[in-house]
């Protein structure tokens, strides 16, 4: 069990760093691969899955794939909410990022995990 999420761990900071560098073809391959194999190590609902989601949503927004990344992000927020709770920083940056991320596009609305992409 340690070796799995020593190998999720490491696809997670291989994408990190990539993506510091640049390199993002590179960086959404090794979070992609990273949160494959969390599901498998962690669990689906595991609260780290909920961070390496929200590096993808970062990324695909950065590539301006924005419906990837309202899904990533709003996942993101919904697991570390279920974890930590509301108040937790890290729900709260979640949030406040997703509702940066919509009053960008068509409207601020309420984020819904559920839901993310805004009405149209």
């Amino acid at each position: 069990m340690l070796f799995r999420s020593v190998v999720v761990a490491l696809h997670n900071n291989r994408g990190a760093l990539a993506a510091l560098q640049g390199q993002t073809a590179v960086a959404l391959a090794e979070l992609e691969q990273a949160l494959r194999l969390s599901a498998l190590v962690l669990g689906d609902r595991h609260p780290r899955r909920g961070m390496m989601l929200f590096n993808l949503a970062v990324l695909s927004e950065r590539e301006g794939d924005r419906p990837a990344a309202l899904a990533h992000y709003g996942l993101a927020l919904e697991l570390v909410r279920e974890a930590w709770g509301e108040e937790h920083p890290q729900s709260r940056e979640f949030r406040l990022v997703l509702e940066a991320v919509l009053a960008e596009g068509e409207g601020a609305i309420s984020p819904d995990p559920a839901n993310p992409d805004p009405p149209r």
